[in-house]
């Protein structure tokens, strides 16, 4: 997985609420909208984030020592 793409998503999420709300919506379909391209393990990785936590526990979730 690649750690500078996830980190770009996180940055967007906590920065842009638009894009939060759609996130915990629709993940793949936002993503895909916004032109992340992510790999099938990405987007399983991603599925595995719990979206509705805050900043500091979706960094956490997001970090690859986890």
């Amino acid at each position: 997985m690649s750690q500078a793409q996830i980190e770009t998503i996180i940055e967007r999420w906590m920065s842009d609420a638009e894009f939060r709300a759609r996130m915990q919506t629709a993940p793949q379909a936002t993503l895909a909208e916004e032109g992340y391209e992510l790999s099938d393990e990405e987007m399983q990785a991603l599925d595995k984030l719990d979206l509705t936590a805050g900043d500091e526990e979706l960094l956490r979730q997001a970090s690859f020592g986890g």
